[in-house]
């Protein structure tokens, strides 16, 4: 029963965290206006040494709230290049600093949903294998 009980707070301390980065996401996402643009390459950041030192940011052209050209960089970088050069997204940036963007679907929030939800999932598992266990003895 004891190793039900442990099991079970593990999943419930992940979901917990993976509910607080979704919720951190969420409120810096808060405010920022949307446009639909189009990836014209990707910034490289060298990150140290190791097996995948290099990240990369894609860089978007858009057009801004006043109608005017604007290229703008993630304020993500992650491992795999991310979208190729010519694909459309969404983007999502703040008026007052347009060039610092977020791309639908890569840094608002998907990772973070998978994360809770796969957390939740994993809860539930051990509740049923704590009440199987306690109904067994």
């Amino acid at each position: 029963m004891a190793t039900a009980l442990f099991g079970l707070l593990i999943a419930v301390a992940i979901a917990a965290f993976a509910y607080g980065r979704l919720r951190a996401t969420r409120a810096r996402l808060r405010g920022l206006l949307t446009a639909k643009g189009q990836v014209v390459g990707h910034r490289r950041h060298q990150r140290g040494t190791g097996p995948a030192p290099t990240r990369h940011a894609p860089v978007v052209e858009f057009a801004g709230a006043d109608g005017r050209p604007v290229r703008g960089e993630s304020a993500t970088f992650t491992k795999s290049l991310g979208p190729e050069v010519g694909t459309a997204v969404t983007v999502l940036y703040d008026p007052s600093d347009p060039t610092r963007i977020h791309v639908a679907g890569r840094d608002t929030g998907e990772t973070e949903k998978r994360f809770f939800g796969a957390s939740v999932v994993l809860a539930g598992i051990a509740t049923t294998g704590l009440v199987a266990t306690l109904l067994t003895s």
